[in-house]
């Protein structure tokens, strides 16, 4: 039984003590730090136990006996089989009440980027793209499950435990990648934004991307009316922009087939001709959907819906780590099991401020990806409606106009909706870019919160960190707009939504990796298809975008006159293509090195509570 296994489990980690072990361990209690918790016995299980005895919690575990089964029941599992039926707890009430997260994380989906490369998709290779939006949202809404579960189980959101696992150079690089990719995600808002002054007010697009940078008063204004009213505001932005696209679809005629639109949905991985450009429109809807941004959002904005468990209530270095292993709780508002007489499906809050049972947890994953998944849906009913819209549009047309269309999209937009809004069409566009890149900017300056806090510990005032992050995005987009002209700017979305994809893998392979960790995530640990999707998904990113590098250089016919120039392109991308696929590779196969029982103590003492208790029934 679960005894005999602990025991012998106990014998053997006991037997290695007597080793090299004791003064490791007596070394990892004086420094709990990372570095020399990896100096002790290569065995997961040893330590684990140097875990225990580093951080042995008030009111927990005292005995090193006790210490050890701890451990083991945490990371075996035993607290999965909850006798009750997940689903037969599920109350459309309380579902209710997790609406907001996912409309906000829902605005990447539906930004000016998005726009772009939707038009572009459908101007160029009419439906032909649609299965990558399917695929992409389908992925971006396992991903956002799992930020959730990860926040769920551990009470940390990704860029924290990214910052407890990696060394701290390493922690630093991904630092400065993830802001890279928030810089990258802010420059459509800023390009999308300069055109919507234009059709609003008439101002030049290179004076209106010097203007964007006040939209961090803005941001700073509606951030202290609360996160509810931001949700609420960014659900009403997101409901504006979509209206427009969604009625013109009633115009679309001839021209677009039900049987079409369902045969570009499920046509996994078929790319037009040319290739090199379809796969480079098909990454940059990729990289457009699921920014890596989103990723470090919404495992936080999950906790920061409470003040118990949000991460911006931390003052400073050394106060999150009190405030996350401190034994002094209200016993009023907390409690370790769902109190007696509570109804069945309520969500209750235990010591460490998150739900006190692995039925608790799961419920709240499972309210935050429903809603998720109606945020979603929506999205991708809006960027499909885009697609076919733009393609309608381009049918009939002459082909300077139909290569109009192409080169400027987001700034002939307006022609896409003349049969529902007519010569209101302008002006009614103009706003919803407007709302949809000033919306965006704000989900972008949260997330770079909570990235710099939770990579760096470091903070600063939300209105500056908008300031300086729309600062540095303005700098390419303005010199583009000013070389290459409008039209520049608008392949510069197209680009940057690229480099999103690229980037995204360094955001989603750690999010993997701790979530699919019995050292972090205990009986909430994510197995079986869910664990394998997540790392295919992982897998097909990658690939995906080294074979649009390679699809896009190799495609070209080769310079006679420039043989070396060409030469030396293809040598950079090959080699660039082989380090990036190197780099990624080793973050997937490093061994997840802390432990719950480190991270959070008290969230773990939960966990094992449950573990020791249904061991017993």
């Amino acid at each position: 039984g679960a005894g005999a296994c602990v025991d012998t489990v106990i014998l053997e980690l006991a037997s290695s003590r007597g080793g090299g072990g004791g003064a490791a361990m007596k070394a990892s209690k004086r420094d709990g730090s990372r570095e020399e918790m990896e100096s002790l016995s290569p065995s997961t299980s040893s330590r684990s136990l140097a875990d225990s005895e580093h951080l042995a919690a008030p009111g927990g575990v005292s005995s090193s006996h006790d210490d050890l089964e701890a451990t083991y029941r945490f990371e075996s599992g035993v607290a999965a089989k909850d006798p009750t039926a997940l689903f037969s707890e599920v109350k459309a009430r309380d579902c209710l009440g997790f609406l907001g997260p996912g409309f906000l994380i829902t605005i990447a989906y539906v930004d000016p980027g998005n726009f772009e490369v939707d038009m572009q998709a459908g101007a160029q290779f009419g439906s032909s793209l649609l299965w990558v939006l399917l695929i992409a949202t389908l992925a971006g809404l396992l991903v956002q499950i799992l930020c959730v579960r990860l926040a769920v189980a551990t009470g940390r959101h990704l860029s924290q435990m990214c910052r407890h696992e990696y060394t701290p150079s390493q922690s630093k690089a991904l630092w400065i990648l993830s802001e890279l990719a928030i810089i990258a995600s802010d420059i459509p808002e800023v390009i999308g934004t300069a055109f919507a002054l234009k059709m609003l007010f008439g101002i030049p697009v290179t004076a209106g991307i010097l203007v964007t940078s006040t939209s961090a008063m803005l941001f700073l204004l509606l951030q202290q009316l609360g996160a509810r009213v931001l949700e609420c505001f960014f659900a009403l932005l997101v409901g504006v922009i979509s209206f427009c696209f969604i009625a013109e679809l009633n115009f679309v005629g001839d021209h677009i087939s039900v049987g079409g639109v369902f045969a570009g949905l499920f046509s996994v991985g078929y790319l037009k001709d040319p290739v090199h450009v379809s796969a480079y429109i098909a990454v940059s809807m990729l990289g457009a959907l699921v920014m890596p941004h989103n990723l470090f959002l919404h495992s936080a904005i999950v906790l920061a819906r409470d003040k118990a468990t949000d991460p911006s209530q931390d003052g400073g270095p050394g106060e999150e780590f009190q405030r996350l292993n401190t034994s002094e709780v209200d016993s009023s508002s907390y409690h370790d099991k769902a109190p007696e007489g509570t109804k069945r499906g309520t969500i209750v809050r235990g010591s460490s401020g998150l739900p006190p049972t692995v039925l608790q947890s799961k419920l709240v994953v499972l309210y935050s990806g429903l809603e998720s998944a109606l945020a979603l849906g929506f999205s991708l009913f809006i960027n499909v409606a885009v697609v076919l819209v733009a393609h309608s549009t381009v049918e009939g047309v002459s082909p300077e106009e139909k290569q109009k269309l192409i080169d400027q999209p987001l700034q002939n937009a307006p022609q896409m909706l003349k049969n529902v809004l007519g010569t209101a069409a302008r002006t009614f566009f103009g706003c919803a870019l407007l709302a949809s890149g000033l919306s965006s900017t704000m989900t972008g300056t949260l997330a770079g919160q909570y990235v710099m806090e939770g990579f760096v510990d470091f903070r600063i005032k939300p209105a500056l960190r908008a300031f300086i992050t729309r600062s540095v995005a303005i700098v390419p987009s303005l010199l583009v707009t000013i070389i290459a002209g409008e039209s520049g700017s608008e392949a510069l979305i197209v680009f940057s939504s690229v480099v999103l994809s690229f980037e995204l893998p360094f955001a989603l392979i750690p999010l993997v990796k701790f979530v699919c960790s019995k050292k972090i995530m205990g009986p909430l640990v994510v197995k079986g298809a869910e664990k394998w999707i997540a790392l295919t998904i992982s897998v097909v990113v990658i690939l995906a975008n080294v074979f649009m590098l390679g699809s896009f250089v190799f495609s070209g016919e080769s310079d006679e006159e420039n043989k070396g120039v060409t030469a030396f392109v293809y040598a950079v991308c090959l080699l660039g293509g082989a380090g990036y696929m190197f780099v990624l590779y080793k973050m997937l196969t490093k061994e997840v090195v802390q432990h719950l029982r480190v991270v959070n103590p008290a969230r773990f003492r939960e966990l094992f509570s449950l573990a020791g208790s249904a061991a017993q029934i």
